[in-house]
């Protein structure tokens, strides 16, 4: 669907403003993930080598490891946003929400979009429940980190709050728009090409239906955006879900 989209007959500026697109796209999606993987690993190697425990097999389980993840992740978001905001046109950040559809909210859309974000997240686990669909080993990484309350802790900032606010401002707000404005695919061509890369950053998962319900999610946030036109309703929907996802993980029994 994306590649048909955007083999459509494009004008000689669609096609330069989808290059600039491409480009920053690029910068968003990597630069903040390895400069904030470079810190946590250089930062980590040192306190390894002042403790005198440099056993590479131990040190790269550190690494590995959901508590540092989910730091990295945490710095990758608050790196995202500078550059975010050197990729937005006007002079602040003011005018870069503007352009997101960051808007205030009303009841009844709130309602809507949270509320059916929640009937699909329990939807899924009901039904993997019923089809017996193996947990994703990452969920299960995660889930055993969480006996410390610090980790909790972190787990709620990062996934509840920070990394919906910030996919959000990169998918439905910048992309969206520039994708848009850009006249790419047409109505439903910023919908369907955020969906996929929206679907395809999250490579920590390994099952086709975790991929499948993402690009479904993708979906159900791109029509919120394009519904209401304000990006807040993306965000509290995202939120709902992680918050969701994350209770489940929390109360769930240790396997």
């Amino acid at each position: 669907m994306t590649e048909a989209i955007l083999k459509e007959d494009l004008t000689p500026s669609s096609k330069i403003e989808l290059v600039k697109i491409a480009a920053w796209l690029i910068a968003l999606l990597f630069v903040p993930g390895i400069v904030a993987g470079m810190t946590v690993g250089i930062y980590a190697g040192f306190q390894a080598a002042m403790a005198n425990d440099v056993d590479p097999p131990a040190f790269e389980a550190l690494l590995n490891s959901p508590p540092l993840n989910l730091v990295i992740m945490l710095g990758a978001a608050f790196l995202t946003l500078p550059i975010l905001l050197s990729a937005t046109a006007g002079k602040g950040w003011r005018d870069a929400l503007q352009y997101y559809r960051v808007h205030r909210m009303t009841r009844q859309p709130l309602f809507i979009s949270v509320g059916t974000m929640l009937l699909l997240s329990l939807s899924f686990a009901l039904l993997s429940e019923l089809l017996t669909l193996p947990s994703e080993p990452f969920m299960l990484a995660l889930q055993a980190a969480l006996s410390s309350p610090t980790n909790i802790v972190l787990l709620i900032a990062t996934i509840c709050i920070v990394v919906p606010i910030v996919e959000e401002f990169v998918f439905r707000g910048w992309l969206f728009g520039r994708l848009s404005d850009a006249g790419i695919g047409g109505k439903y061509g910023p919908l369907f090409i955020t969906t996929a890369l929206f679907t395809l950053i999250h490579s920590q998962y390994q099952s086709w239906h975790t991929f499948a319900f993402l690009a479904i999610v993708g979906l159900l946030l791109g029509a919120i955006r394009q519904r209401y036109n304000n990006v807040s309703y993306a965000i509290a929907a995202h939120a709902a879900l992680n918050s969701m996802s994350t209770l489940m993980l929390i109360t769930a029994p240790a396997t």
